[in-house]
């Protein structure tokens, strides 16, 4: 009997946990019409597991009771990284466990957290959620993080950044696990319909630049539906209050500060030095009109130590003086 498991850890992301279920459970239906084949929700304890806005999603089992299996997903799960790795180690020790008796092992999101946790990416490659990717690099010093890159293989472990990626991670692997035509059948029903600019493609190919070339600009304060640029954009706003460059922003991204310029621009209309300098603006309008912090201090927050060079942005770009905000009524 060949068995697929989606992990749900605690916290877990519902549409993570469901759509993996479903996907798996369509391959396994494909194969031979599912003889002999099982799709498993694992939780840590076999309970229900309470997921992000309420939503409770029903185990089949617990990781003790699955001993054996051929691909293993773990879902994504919300909240601080540190507290949800602090309480996994029974996952951790199964997903190892399942990882030396062959497993394919695959991940969706912050689900990488835990293949990283485990050891079995060590000196391997990975993906994660964008905004997670400052996070995984300060825990998992011996995995090289591919932040730009939908999905990435490591041997027999596979993660992917988002939903649709992982959308597509599944489709691919299901392929090993019950043959081409179930993944076939997978791709054609869940991601045929997905919009070909959100679908995953080699960073760098033509296939790329049409689709960023297609994709209309958003509101510069919007979150691009481009990863490298979503990637970039938490970046930079990390980093509001630091003198950064467009330089340690393509090394963050492993890319080069060209490429990184034409992203920003394909997908938001302007440039990384423009992005960072709306945001810092934004966040100082913040403190002027809801603190009494001075403003040269204000300044200083947003990442610059010449006031005078932060008047000339402030007016530049909104149009008014810092003063302004700081004689409205509160």
């Amino acid at each position: 009997m060949t068995i697929a498991v989606v992990l749900a850890p605690p916290r877990a992301l519902a549409s993570s946990v469901v759509t993996a279920r479903d996907l798996l459970w369509a391959a396994a239906r494909g194969s031979r019409g599912g003889v002999g084949h099982r799709v498993l929700t694992v939780s840590v304890d076999g309970r229900p597991v309470h997921c992000q806005g309420g939503t409770v999603v029903a185990a089949d089992a617990a990781l003790a009771e699955v001993s054996e299996c051929a691909l293993v997903f773990a879902a994504a799960f919300t909240g601080e990284v540190d507290v949800a790795l602090a309480d996994a180690d029974p996952v951790l020790r199964w997903l190892r466990e399942r990882h030396g008796e062959g497993a394919t092992l695959t991940a969706g999101g912050t689900g990488s957290f835990l293949l990283a946790a485990s050891g079995v990416l060590d000196g391997g490659e990975a993906t994660t959620f964008p905004p997670y990717v400052v996070a995984f690099r300060r825990l998992f010093p011996k995995v090289r993080l591919r932040p730009t890159r939908p999905i990435v293989r490591w041997g027999s472990v596979t993660t992917a950044h988002g939903l649709v990626s992982s959308m597509e991670l599944l489709a691919q692997t299901s392929e090993q696990i019950y043959g081409r035509a179930s993944a076939a059948r997978v791709a054609n029903r869940f991601v045929f319909d997905v919009p070909e600019e959100h679908r995953s493609f080699v960073p760098g190919s033509r296939q790329e630049a049409a689709a960023a070339m297609r994709s209309r600009p958003p509101v510069p304060t919007q979150r691009s539906a481009d990863p490298v640029v979503v990637a970039a954009q938490f970046w930079l706003e990390d980093h509001i209050g630091e003198a950064v460059t467009v330089a340690e922003l393509a090394r963050h991204l492993d890319m080069t500060p060209r490429t990184v310029e034409r992203r920003f621009l394909a997908a938001l209309g302007t440039g990384p030095r423009q992005y960072l300098r709306q945001v810092r603006m934004a966040q100082a309008e913040l403190l002027l009109a809801e603190s009494t912090v001075n403003i040269s201090e204000v300044a200083r927050r947003v990442g610059y130590q010449d006031v005078s060079a932060f008047y000339r942005a402030f007016g530049k770009v909104t149009g008014r003086r810092p003063g302004d905000l700081r004689r409205s009524p509160a």
